[in-house]
């Protein structure tokens, strides 16, 4: 159980790192949350009209 443990925090910290890593500055953070935002929107919309698959 402790290795699971260990396991999921270095995974964490390793999505982290390559997250913050990729944005590096403010305004590429927002882009970054923007792009997210704007893809979410999409496939909603897009499973909404097919009848959700």
């Amino acid at each position: 159980m402790k290795l699971f443990k260990t396991l999921v925090v270095v995974i964490l910290l390793v999505v982290g790192a390559a997250t913050l890593s990729g944005c590096n500055t403010v305004k590429g953070i927002g882009n970054d949350i923007y792009s997210a935002g704007e893809t979410t929107q999409d496939w909603i919309n897009g499973s909404q009209a097919d009848g959700g698959y």
